[in-house]
Protein backbone atom coordinates (compact mmCIF):
# COMPACT_ATOMS: atom_id res chain seq x y z
CA UNK A 1 0.00 0.00 0.00
CA UNK A 2 1.61 3.52 -1.15
CA UNK A 3 1.86 6.34 1.77
CA UNK A 4 -1.19 7.99 -0.31
CA UNK A 5 -3.41 4.76 -0.33
CA UNK A 6 -2.58 4.00 3.75
CA UNK A 7 -3.46 7.97 4.68
CA UNK A 8 -6.94 7.89 2.43
CA UNK A 9 -7.45 4.28 4.12
CA UNK A 10 -7.15 6.98 7.70
CA UNK A 11 -8.88 9.90 6.83
CA UNK A 12 -12.75 10.11 6.51
CA UNK A 13 -14.31 12.64 3.41
CA UNK A 14 -16.48 15.83 4.29
CA UNK A 15 -17.72 17.46 1.49
CA UNK A 16 -19.77 20.65 2.43
CA UNK A 17 -21.55 20.33 -1.29
CA UNK A 18 -23.00 17.17 0.38
CA UNK A 19 -23.21 17.06 3.35
CA UNK A 20 -24.05 18.90 7.02
CA UNK A 21 -21.06 20.61 9.11
CA UNK A 22 -22.81 19.57 12.55
CA UNK A 23 -22.19 15.53 11.21
CA UNK A 24 -18.29 16.49 11.88
CA UNK A 25 -16.60 15.74 15.00
CA UNK A 26 -16.20 18.01 17.97
CA UNK A 27 -12.43 16.94 18.75
CA UNK A 28 -8.58 17.57 18.24
CA UNK A 29 -7.47 16.08 15.14
CA UNK A 30 -5.78 16.55 11.88
CA UNK A 31 -7.05 17.94 8.20
CA UNK A 32 -5.77 17.38 4.69
CA UNK A 33 -7.69 19.81 1.83
CA UNK A 34 -8.07 18.60 -1.50
CA UNK A 35 -8.57 20.73 -4.48
CA UNK A 36 -11.57 18.80 -6.44
CA UNK A 37 -10.92 20.87 -9.30
CA UNK A 38 -7.81 19.82 -11.50
CA UNK A 39 -8.62 22.49 -14.03
CA UNK A 40 -7.95 25.29 -11.67
CA UNK A 41 -4.06 23.99 -10.94
CA UNK A 42 -2.32 25.61 -13.56
CA UNK A 43 -4.22 29.17 -13.05
CA UNK A 44 -3.68 29.23 -9.23
CA UNK A 45 -0.77 27.39 -9.16
CA UNK A 46 1.76 27.69 -11.69
CA UNK A 47 4.33 25.65 -11.92
CA UNK A 48 3.19 23.63 -8.61
CA UNK A 49 4.56 19.77 -8.58
CA UNK A 50 1.59 18.16 -6.23
CA UNK A 51 0.96 14.45 -4.50
CA UNK A 52 -2.73 13.07 -4.92
CA UNK A 53 -5.28 11.53 -3.08
CA UNK A 54 -8.41 10.03 -5.24
CA UNK A 55 -6.92 11.50 -8.23
CA UNK A 56 -7.14 15.21 -6.26
CA UNK A 57 -4.28 17.60 -5.89
CA UNK A 58 -3.19 17.89 -1.66
CA UNK A 59 -3.21 22.08 -1.28
CA UNK A 60 -3.16 21.94 2.50
CA UNK A 61 -2.66 20.29 5.96
CA UNK A 62 -3.83 21.48 9.58
CA UNK A 63 -3.90 20.48 12.80
CA UNK A 64 -6.73 21.61 15.48
CA UNK A 65 -6.75 21.05 18.95
CA UNK A 66 -10.28 23.15 19.85
CA UNK A 67 -12.01 20.59 17.49
CA UNK A 68 -12.24 19.33 13.76
CA UNK A 69 -15.55 21.18 13.29
CA UNK A 70 -14.42 24.05 14.92
CA UNK A 71 -11.67 24.29 12.67
CA UNK A 72 -13.40 23.14 9.30
CA UNK A 73 -16.27 26.24 10.27
CA UNK A 74 -12.96 28.58 10.80
CA UNK A 75 -11.59 27.52 7.31
CA UNK A 76 -14.59 27.30 5.40
CA UNK A 77 -17.39 30.04 6.71
CA UNK A 78 -14.45 31.88 8.90
CA UNK A 79 -12.20 35.05 7.52
CA UNK A 80 -8.76 35.24 6.16
CA UNK A 81 -8.13 36.66 9.65
CA UNK A 82 -8.94 33.09 11.59
CA UNK A 83 -7.73 30.73 8.61
CA UNK A 84 -3.96 31.26 6.93
CA UNK A 85 -5.55 28.84 4.35
CA UNK A 86 -8.59 31.46 3.37
CA UNK A 87 -5.62 34.07 3.52
CA UNK A 88 -3.27 32.05 0.90
CA UNK A 89 -6.06 31.33 -1.45
CA UNK A 90 -7.23 35.02 -1.28
CA UNK A 91 -3.70 36.07 -1.80
CA UNK A 92 -3.47 33.85 -4.78
CA UNK A 93 -6.75 35.53 -6.60
CA UNK A 94 -4.66 38.93 -5.53
CA UNK A 95 -7.22 40.46 -3.73
CA UNK A 96 -4.21 43.02 -2.06
CA UNK A 97 -6.90 45.48 -2.59
CA UNK A 98 -9.70 43.82 -1.00
CA UNK A 99 -7.66 43.55 2.75
CA UNK A 100 -9.35 45.50 5.75
CA UNK A 101 -6.65 45.30 8.35
CA UNK A 102 -7.44 44.67 11.75
CA UNK A 103 -5.74 44.67 15.65
CA UNK A 104 -1.71 44.03 15.42
CA UNK A 105 -1.72 43.77 11.38
CA UNK A 106 -3.64 40.90 11.07
CA UNK A 107 -6.45 41.47 8.35
CA UNK A 108 -9.45 39.80 6.49
CA UNK A 109 -11.12 40.16 2.93
CA UNK A 110 -13.61 42.69 3.19
CA UNK A 111 -17.26 41.15 3.46
CA UNK A 112 -18.11 40.95 -0.36
CA UNK A 113 -14.59 38.80 -1.13
CA UNK A 114 -15.26 36.38 2.15
CA UNK A 115 -18.10 35.70 1.16
CA UNK A 116 -16.86 34.98 -2.56
CA UNK A 117 -13.97 32.87 -1.05
CA UNK A 118 -16.52 31.11 1.29
CA UNK A 119 -18.47 29.84 -1.93
CA UNK A 120 -15.45 29.04 -4.10
CA UNK A 121 -14.14 27.01 -1.28
CA UNK A 122 -17.48 25.10 -0.83
CA UNK A 123 -17.83 24.22 -4.78
CA UNK A 124 -13.69 23.76 -5.32
CA UNK A 125 -11.96 21.96 -2.26
CA UNK A 126 -12.59 18.59 -0.23
CA UNK A 127 -12.75 18.19 3.74
CA UNK A 128 -10.55 15.53 4.86
CA UNK A 129 -9.95 14.83 8.43
CA UNK A 130 -8.83 12.36 11.97
CA UNK A 131 -9.62 12.05 15.16
CA UNK A 132 -6.53 12.74 17.14
CA UNK A 133 -5.46 9.75 18.99
CA UNK A 134 -5.16 10.88 23.00
CA UNK A 135 -1.32 9.81 23.13
CA UNK A 136 -0.40 11.68 19.44
CA UNK A 137 1.57 14.59 19.28
CA UNK A 138 -0.56 16.73 16.39
CA UNK A 139 2.41 19.10 15.60
CA UNK A 140 4.58 16.00 14.57
CA UNK A 141 2.01 14.36 12.68
CA UNK A 142 1.53 17.75 11.08
CA UNK A 143 5.30 18.18 9.94
CA UNK A 144 4.96 14.63 9.02
CA UNK A 145 2.41 14.53 6.46
CA UNK A 146 3.67 17.90 5.30
CA UNK A 147 6.88 16.37 4.66
CA UNK A 148 6.01 13.84 2.94
CA UNK A 149 3.03 15.12 0.98
CA UNK A 150 4.56 18.73 0.69
CA UNK A 151 1.37 20.60 -0.24
CA UNK A 152 1.81 24.19 -2.08
CA UNK A 153 -0.11 26.26 0.84
CA UNK A 154 1.79 25.41 3.83
CA UNK A 155 4.41 27.40 3.88
CA UNK A 156 5.57 26.97 7.79
CA UNK A 157 7.43 23.53 8.45
CA UNK A 158 7.70 22.90 4.78
CA UNK A 159 11.43 22.65 4.09
CA UNK A 160 11.16 20.70 0.71
CA UNK A 161 12.93 22.25 -2.27
CA UNK A 162 10.06 21.57 -4.35
CA UNK A 163 7.62 24.18 -4.96
CA UNK A 164 10.14 26.18 -2.35
CA UNK A 165 10.24 29.27 -5.03
CA UNK A 166 5.81 28.82 -5.01
CA UNK A 167 5.79 28.97 -1.75
CA UNK A 168 8.32 32.07 -1.84
CA UNK A 169 6.36 33.72 -4.02
CA UNK A 170 2.77 33.13 -2.18
CA UNK A 171 4.51 34.49 1.34
CA UNK A 172 5.28 37.24 -0.36
CA UNK A 173 1.74 37.89 -1.96
CA UNK A 174 0.40 37.27 1.70
CA UNK A 175 2.04 40.00 2.94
Amino acid sequence: MSFEEQVMSEYSSFDQMDNNAGALPDCPGSLIILLRNKKICDALFPNVQFHYLHGLPIIYIGITNIGILNRYMEHFHGTARSSTLRKSIGALFHWHDYRVIMVGNRYRFDDSHENELTEWMKENLLFLYKSALPDVDLNICKQYLIQELNPPLNIGMNHNQINSQFREDLTMMRG
